[in-house]
Formats: structure tokens, C-alpha cells, sequence
């Protein structure tokens, strides 16, 4: 025999089971929206950005000591050195030419001084004569009599 008191102790059993079968169908649904969002670039930017954000309030502010500055120096350096580079390349070509360009520069520094320490100081104190020239000679290079 059912009762009244049975048949609305089904009824509340039935909605307790259909309102928890919606809450977890709500949390399933819930679930996939936090993880394609997440998973969205618009979702991805905005956690890089408050990890960051986070990394720089909550790092320890500390003096900035020689190293810091000596790599920052270091850097400039770097930065300097690889436009030097570029530029001698677009000089040069390559660093074969640039290489033999300076080989025959220190080739021939090496023969100035070799010269000149085989020279005594009379050598290069005096000019070097020239033949007198005579009125009426033509000058070979511009044509002109004097």
C-alpha cells in the first residue's frame, strides 16, 4: 500500500536526482568553457602577462651590483662589435680580404721601416737635387714654354 507520504518522498527523491544530475551537467559544461578559454591565445597572452606581472612584483629588489653593470657594458660591447663587423665585411667583402688587405698593410709599414732604419738622417734631411732648368725648356706635362 503507498501512501501519500511515499509518493512525495519519490517526488523529492526524483528532484533531487534531476537538479543533481543539471549541477553536474552545469560543471561539465563549466569545465570546458574555463579550458577553451584557457586554451584561446587571448586566454594564453593574459596568463603570460599576469605571470609576469606577478615575476616583477614579487621578485626581490636588490641594489644593482658590478655584475649587472659590467654585463651591461658587456652587451653594448657586443652590440658595437657586431656593427664594426658588419661594416668591414661590406668594406672588405669578406674576412679573407680584410685579413690579406691588413697583411699587406703591415707588409708594407715593415718595409718603411726597414728603409728608413737602413737610411742615415742626411738621407732624408736634405731634398733630393734637381736638375736646373733652363728658360725657353718646354715642361713636358702642361706644354708651356717659359
Amino acid at each position: 500500500m503507498i501512501t501519500r507520504y511515499d509518493e512525495e518522498i519519490h517526488e523529492v527523491e526524483d528532484r533531487i536526482a534531476r537538479e543533481r544530475a543539471a549541477l553536474v551537467e552545469q560543471a561539465e559544461d563549466l569545465g570546458h568553457t574555463a579550458v577553451d578559454a584557457a586554451v584561446s591565445p587571448k586566454g594564453l597572452l593574459a596568463a603570460a602577462a599576469v605571470g609576469f606581472v606577478l615575476g616583477e612584483m614579487l621578485k626581490p629588489r636588490r641594489p644593482a651590483s658590478a655584475a649587472a653593470s659590467s654585463t651591461r657594458k658587456l652587451g653594448w660591447t657586443g652590440l658595437l662589435g657586431s656593427a664594426a663587423l658588419a661594416l668591414l665585411k661590406s668594406q672588405y667583402g669578406s674576412p679573407l680580404a680584410l685579413s690579406r688587405s691588413a697583411w699587406n698593410y703591415a707588409a708594407a709599414q715593415r718595409a718603411r721601416r726597414s728603409a728608413m732604419a737602413a737610411s742615415t738622417p742626411a738621407d732624408y734631411a736634405r731634398p733630393p737635387a734637381r736638375a736646373p732648368r733652363v728658360l725657353g725648356e718646354a715642361r713636358q706635362d702642361s706644354g708651356v714654354t717659359l
